[in-house]
């Protein structure tokens, strides 16, 4: 009882410091996530304990901003910190461990060239030259956001926002605003129709590679109907238990686990538009949207979208709307 209420005692007094740096004013700082394996993800939990809930996820290399002076130790003595994923918007606590102070510009991207990898799977290859003959320079994941630096008819460099990876790949598997169609939700959105009303999520696995049973009911015994990969987005449309009813971007509808569900999926605005308080016209502006404009979107209710933009909640007309 006495080393459980030493090691407890010891843990309050690091939380009195956290991350903050010797002599540090700043109440937030710039710091990026670094997991034991390459590409691993985690959870943002709502609380400082891994039995609070789930308010998003990050992943390896990521970047976020770190609230010092908002930290504690959980029942095993371990320490987490506030933090707020720079790509989402999501605000939460992860344990101290994966936070890496320094920052990194990996995490944004120039408004209107940020598009997103339309090829299917989990990854493909980041070329560091035009053609398959040049080496590997790292890797993109599916859905993942990127910036293109030099557009070319059949290869195109690019920079990875998230992990900061410069170099090629081709041209076809990359869809954006640059080549946003009129009307609806445009490139980057389904091939197949989605219902009406959604809540928008992604698939999330603990490794980059990692992959998810698609089951046609809620439970194990059921079979598996599809393997999801990471960043496959899914439109969740009911609860049963601790499943969830989806129906994929690509048309296949059945039930996934929770756990491997992250809600909130990263968009962007393919034209200026009102960004309001409610879902309709007559709704008050919050302020005006220009295209390109990074959005996360948490759902989908007719034409209109509920998204956050820099933690701000609001509005916007599907058809300004690209996944």
């Amino acid at each position: 009882m006495k080393k459980r209420f030493l090691g407890w005692f010891l843990a309050m007094i690091l939380v009195l410091t956290c991350l903050a740096p010797a002599g540090a004013l700043a109440e937030t700082l710039k710091a990026t996530v670094k997991m034991p394996n390459a590409g691993g993800s985690l959870h943002v939990r709502s609380w400082p304990s891994k039995s609070s809930t789930s308010v998003g996820y990050v992943q390896d290399g990521e970047s976020i901003t770190v609230y010092t002076d908002d930290c504690a130790a959980d029942s095993d003595g371990e320490l987490w910190t506030k933090i707020k994923v720079a790509r989402t918007g999501k605000v939460g606590y992860i344990k101290n461990k994966y936070i890496s102070l320094g920052g990194s510009s990996s995490g944004s991207s120039t408004a209107g060239d940020s598009v997103y990898i339309g090829k299917s799977g989990d990854r493909m290859n980041v070329r560091s030259g035009p053609g398959t003959s040049f080496s590997v320079a790292g890797y993109v994941n599916h859905g993942d956001a990127i910036t293109v630096l030099e557009r070319g008819a059949t290869w195109s460099k690019i920079k990875v926002a998230r992990t900061g990876v410069t170099g090629y790949i081709k041209t076809k598997y990359i869809k954006g605003s640059s080549t946003a169609s009129s009307g609806g939700i445009s490139s980057g959105s389904p091939s197949a129709k989605l219902p009406s009303s959604y809540d928008a999520a992604a698939v999330m696995t603990r490794t980059a590679a990692g992959a998810v049973n698609l089951r046609s009911g809620a439970g194990t015994g059921y079979a598996s109907v599809a393997k999801l990969s990471r960043g496959d987005k899914l439109a969740v449309t009911g609860k049963s238990g601790d499943w969830y009813k989806v129906c994929t971007f690509s048309g296949k509808t059945g039930y996934i686990r929770k756990d491997y569900v992250a809600f909130g999926v990263s968009g962007k605005t393919t034209g200026s538009v009102n960004f309001r308080r409610g879902a309709g016209t007559g709704y008050g502006v919050i302020r005006q949207l220009s295209k390109g404009t990074a959005v996360t979107v948490n759902s989908v209710d007719g034409k209109w979208a509920h998204v956050t933009v820099n933690g701000v909640k609001g509005y916007i007309h599907t058809s300004y709307l690209t996944f």
